[in-house]
């Protein structure tokens, strides 16, 4: 005569069976290429929901735009046609200048330079600002900087003198030098390190240069 199993085995038994059934679906799905699409960034990603600059803020990830390409630089080809988009924008001239401007202070070293000749050719006596913001700047790219201080020099004695003191009195910025020896040179004086006496010299110039305009 057969020994009939015990009603309690005979429950574990079917327990076991669906536990490895519920494990074998849960497997199948995260294996499915459309699992876990459109999960929102802050539960997909343990880096900083803080967007890179210029790059499209997204609230969800999809199957071809991966967590890590939230947080990618753009290209230089891409800041490069953001020049030229600029450049070939109708519009007027003090906008173009004002954007080129807030473009160049995130440009990679290579294309500082580039910007900063448009800067150049932006400004003018009566509008000189697209110039001497980012050439106070003691974080520019030296090149730049070198391209823009050449572009100064373009200026008229109002707008040209005060940066130039301003540069040559900071020791901070990475053309210090330079501006001290235009100053001597435009001046036709040598006051040293008197930044007081050189203020006194730049007011007097201006002053002279005022009335015979």
């Amino acid at each position: 005569m057969r020994h009939i199993r015990h009603p309690c085995n005979v429950l574990a038994i079917i327990a076991l069976l669906l536990l490895i059934v519920g494990v074998y679906r849960k497997s199948a799905q995260v294996d499915d290429p459309g699992w876990g699409v459109d999960l929102p960034v802050n539960a997909a990603t343990t880096t900083s929901n803080r967007a890179a600059p210029f790059l499209n803020r997204s609230g969800t990830l999809t199957a071809t735009r991966p967590a890590s390409a939230l947080h990618t630089q753009p290209s230089t080809e891409a800041w490069s046609q953001a020049i030229d988009t600029i450049l070939h924008e109708d519009g007027d001239v003090s906008e173009k200048a004002k954007r080129m401007s807030q473009l160049y202070t995130h440009l990679p070293a290579e294309l500082q330079t580039e910007c900063a000749q448009h800067l150049v050719n932006f400004s003018t006596d009566t509008s000189p600002e697209p110039l001497l913001e980012p050439l106070l700047s003691e974080k520019a790219n030296a090149k730049a900087q070198g391209v823009l201080l050449l572009g100064l020099l373009q200026r008229a004695d109002k707008v040209r003198l005060p940066v130039l003191l301003k540069i040559a009195s900071n020791p901070n910025h990475p053309r210090t030098g330079e501006a001290l020896q235009y100053l001597q040179f435009l001046l036709e004086a040598d006051h040293g390190l008197d930044w007081d006496r050189w203020q006194e010299a730049v007011q007097r110039r201006i002053a002279e240069s005022a009335v015979t305009e």
